[in-house]
């Protein structure tokens, strides 16, 4: 206090905010967001809602099995999150292709009819010049 600033503080009841916010992020269910146009305290959003079992065992009971227990439930959860995200893909590339399919039997069918009016019009040109001569 020589200086006349404190050399600790006392924040209580913060502390549990915190730990409680951090075990959040190491579970990976809030996010943080750059933005320019808002402060940085307010940089993080939510991706999914936390389970109050998983919640407590992080804050209260920091076990190693437990934590190894928690990072699996979430490689899990992103596994599946990511193989739904695969099939949705999947589904969508088969629409692609089933339209590649259905549009190139259109240019194929116009061609087709094309390519009989163009020898249509060609006899009829044929069939008037020998009329001619």
């Amino acid at each position: 206090m020589a200086t006349g600033r404190p050399k600790k503080y006392h924040l209580k009841g913060f502390a549990f905010a915190l730990q409680v916010f951090l075990v959040l992020v190491a579970l990976h269910l809030v996010l943080h967001e750059d933005n320019a146009y808002i402060p940085s305290i307010l940089h993080w959003r939510s991706n999914s809602s936390a389970r109050f079992h998983e919640l407590m065992s992080q804050v209260f009971e920091n076990h190693e099995g437990k934590l190894v227990s928690n990072e699996l439930r979430t490689l899990k959860r992103d596994f599946q999150r990511t193989k739904d995200e695969l099939a949705n893909v999947a589904r969508s590339n088969k629409a692609l292709h089933n339209r590649v399919h259905e549009l190139e039997e259109m240019v194929r069918n116009e061609s087709l009819k094309l390519e009989r009016e163009f020898a249509k019009s060609k006899k009829c040109v044929e069939d008037f010049g020998k009329t001619l001569a």
